[in-house]
């Protein structure tokens, strides 16, 4: 108790001096210190420019940038006609997309002759599947968080919780058309390519027999876990509005091992031939009680041995992370919805639905999903 306490006063201590503009002057004239100083400016100025980085790097997905210079470039007055933007703006925005590593350049004697090419981080975007549409998608985000107080007190009607009637509307509280659906399950699958390959890294779905995706959307998960799996049998379960789609994404031969089921998790009961169930990117969209629901009826769905795996953003718990608590925690307060959980946070819902052995694979990449399997 004692020596936390002196830590605490320390900690006060520290950050009572960092926070006088005397001592950050003394700091910056020292040569050991100064390289310090200036990181932490650095990074302090990336927090408060921010908001337009991210700006920049719509535009360049948005007017389709990134896909015009990949494999070519482009001078500011190619860009500019293609775009009907002048000339002067255009090379505002592509000189900032070099100064974020969007795009690369090398200078000519007139500013207007410049060339650009993709930039390293603007290859690497190119690079991971449905990134570009989630980057697109940010529009509504953007204007949601325009107004950061408004939404922290829950004060405005959210753009982000009317595009999304598919989750509020669970449990036949009212119809949704099957053109919302389909964008929904779009979207959802356009950025599922990342969390499919990260989740069939970090669990070996070939030791199953039968392996159910609830809340499955067009199937996207299952098509790629099929494709990499011959043995287990499949079953997709998703609302009927939503499935209709699959037939669509699933190989022949992965498809004459899938069953197709339609029904809402919230009002139906789950078929209960699966030896395993996958929960992707299901549980952060509502909040504990509809979580608690959702993992009885898995639990009643599986038999004894069988597992759970659930696989979506997290939260860092006593260590928050930029992707889990910054990024979702915002997003799904805008979706008015759910929330991001910690790891000891599922880990507590599900012993309370009676899952008892409960592992984290080692090595999950965050940024991308977190996974947990559950055993009955």
């Amino acid at each position: 108790m004692v020596s936390r306490l002196l830590s605490d006063k320390f900690r006060f201590w520290i950050e009572t001096k960092i926070s006088s503009p005397d001592f950050q002057r003394k700091m910056a004239s020292l040569p050991i210190l100064r390289y310090f100083v200036r990181r932490d400016a650095e990074k302090i100025y990336d927090l408060v420019a921010g908001f337009v980085y991210s700006q920049i790097l719509f535009l360049v997905v948005r007017l389709g940038i990134l896909q015009q210079l990949k494999g070519s470039s482009k001078s500011i007055l190619e860009l500019s006609k293609m775009h009907n933007i002048s000339k002067k703006n255009m090379k505002i925005l592509c000189d900032a997309a070099v100064a974020i590593n969007l795009l690369r350049s090398n200078y000519k004697h007139s500013q207007f002759e410049n060339r650009y090419f993709l930039g390293r981080l603007g290859a690497e975007i190119l690079g991971v599947p449905g990134l570009e549409q989630m980057i697109l998608h940010h529009e509504m985000f953007y204007r949601d968080m325009s107004k950061p107080l408004e939404l922290l007190k829950s004060q405005s009607k959210t753009e982000l919780s009317q595009y999304w009637p598919y989750v509020l509307s669970a449990g036949g509280k009212k119809e949704i058309s099957s053109k919302v659906a389909r964008v929904y399950s779009d979207l959802m699958a356009s950025s599922q390519a990342l969390v499919c390959q990260e989740t069939l890294r970090l669990v070996d779905f070939g030791k199953f027999d039968v392996v159910m995706d609830v809340g499955g959307g067009n199937g996207t998960f299952l098509s790629k876990l099929g494709s990499r799996y011959r043995k287990p049998r499949l079953i997709l379960f998703d609302l009927p509005e939503v499935v209709e789609s699959a037939l669509k994404v699933f190989d022949k031969d992965v498809l004459e091992r899938t069953k197709i089921v339609s029904g809402d998790f919230d009002s139906s009961d789950l078929p209960q031939s699966a030896t395993a169930i996958t929960l992707n990117r299901i549980l952060y969209d509502h909040d504990d009680d509809k979580v608690n629901k959702i993992l009885k009826k898995v639990w009643d769905a599986l038999p004894p041995g069988g597992c759970l795996i659930v696989s979506e953003p997290m939260s860092g718990g006593n260590k928050p992370s930029r992707s889990g608590d910054a990024y979702f925690g915002f997003y799904t307060m805008a979706m008015t919805t759910g929330q991001p959980r910690s790891i000891s946070a599922h880990k507590k819902l599900l012993k309370l639905a009676g899952f008892r052995s409960i592992s984290v694979p080692r090595g999950c990449q965050r940024h991308i999903t977190s996974v947990i399997v559950a055993q009955k």
